[in-house]
């Protein structure tokens, strides 16, 4: 991740008291947010037996009721995020939590899944985010997979605003956020609030059909099985983003 996106989101830790705007969503998404949890858990395929990493796990939303589902999670992010992660469930013996960016960090073990959602396109550039994913491919075990999740594509999005009902779709989240930022009153609504005194990250990269599809060609040839997936309807951003998944072979 950019080095002053991973810092921001440790700050957004710290200071936010909602964990849904700490995630970099709006306070109204909290509904759609919960539906992530299960189509997380039907794209990676998870069992009881899984020894499961979240890589940008944040605060916990999903790495918390995924410990429930697995044998093991190991969850990778700011320590800021990772202090708040823990002070909401302390008691959890099943997650291990290792402090700092993901590239920087030595992993030791590996990995039946591999869940790395709305985090790569905080990254820098193409490279960057390629580097990313071949470190976190490299940690699977043979038969596990790994699931790049929440992919903003402007592509998508183009076509859809361009759309009557995308057109309309956008009408009404405007007026839904005007009322929330009447009833908020001042109050956090999005994760800008938290860091609008922060340095912003000038560097992101961007993804579109073209880099969806390198990424798929890049994994392919690489000798892994690679699924693309829409997001279902209802998710916090499903009409423009998507989810790319990557499963190593058995041996």
């Amino acid at each position: 991740m950019g080095k002053i996106s991973f810092e921001n989101f440790g700050i957004a830790a710290s200071k936010g008291n909602d964990n849904t705007i700490s995630a970099s969503r709006y306070y109204m998404q909290k509904d759609e947010e919960k539906l992530i949890l299960g189509d997380v858990i039907s794209k990676l395929e998870i069992t009881s037996e899984d020894e499961l990493m979240d890589v940008g796990s944040n605060t916990g939303n999903l790495t918390i009721p995924l410990s429930f589902f697995v044998n093991n999670i190991t969850a990778v992010d700011h320590a800021e995020c990772l202090d708040k992660l823990n002070s909401r469930f302390p008691n959890l013996d099943n997650i291990c939590l290792i402090p700092g960016d993901f590239m920087e960090v030595d992993i030791k073990k590996t990995f039946n899944k591999i869940l790395i959602y709305s985090v790569l396109h905080y990254l820098e550039d193409e490279n960057e985010t390629i580097d990313f994913i071949v470190k976190a491919a490299s940690l699977l075990k043979a038969g596990g997979r790994l699931l790049l999740g929440d992919l903003p594509n402007i592509d998508k999005e183009r076509r859809f605003l361009n759309s009557d009902f995308g057109k309309k779709y956008q009408e009404e989240w405007i007026s839904k956020r005007k009322l929330i930022q009447k009833k908020l009153a001042g109050d956090a609504e999005c994760i800008g609030d938290l860091l609008k005194d922060s340095v912003k990250d000038a560097r992101y990269v961007q993804f579109n059909d073209a880099l969806i599809l390198k990424i798929i060609g890049i994994f392919r040839n690489k000798g892994y099985h690679v699924y693309l997936f829409p997001q279902a309807q209802g998710l916090p951003f499903s009409n423009e983003r998507e989810d790319i998944v990557i499963e190593k072979l058995l041996d």
